[in-house]
C-alpha cells in the first residue's frame, strides 16, 4: 500500500511475510529509523520473513547505513530472527555487490538479492521447504 511516506509496510499475518518498499529519494541515514517506526506495531517482527522493495527508491545506501539498520535491528530482535529470510527486490549491480557483507551485517537471516517480487515469493517458499521451522 503506498503511503506519503517514503516507506510503506504491509504485514502478510497468514505467510508471515513483511513487505518494506521504500520510494523516492530518501537520504539513507533515515532508513534505518523509518523502518524501526513502522515496526513499531508489529507484534514479534522476528517471526516474520522480509520482502525489502528498492525499485522505487532513488536514494543510496552506503555501508555505514546498512550498518546502522543492522544494529538497529539486533537491538530490538537479539538473535530471535535465527533462520529467518530476507529477500532485496531490487536491479542495482551495487546492492548485489554487495551482498556478501550485508549477509555478515545480518548473519542470523538468509539473505538475496532479486530482481522481482514474484522471484522473492517464490525464494522465499523454496527456502521454507529446504528449511523448515520447528
Amino acid at each position: 500500500m503506498r503511503t506519503d511516506s517514503p516507506l510503506s509496510l504491509d504485514v502478510d499475518q497468514e505467510n508471515r511475510i513483511l513487505f518494506y518498499r521504500l520510494y523516492g529519494t530518501l537520504e539513507g541515514f533515515r532508513v534505518s529509523a523509518l523502518m524501526q517506526t513502522v515496526l513499531d506495531p508489529i507484534k514479534d517482527p522476528w517471526n516474520f520473513d522480509a520482502i525489502t522493495d528498492l525499485r522505487r527508491f532513488e536514494g543510496s545506501l552506503s555501508v555505514a547505513d546498512v550498518e546502522a539498520m543492522a544494529e538497529d535491528w539486533y537491538a530490538r530482535v537479539g538473535n530471535k530472527d535465527a533462520g529467518r529470510r530476507t529477500a532485496i527486490v531490487t536491479d542495482n549491480p551495487a546492492t548485489l555487490a554487495r551482498l556478501p557483507l550485508t549477509r555478515g551485517l545480518f548473519p542470523g537471516r538468509i539473505l538475496t538479492v532479486v530482481a522481482s517480487l514474484d522471484e522473492a515469493l517464490d525464494w522465499i517458499h523454496e527456502q521454507r521447504a529446504l528449511t523448515p521451522e520447528a
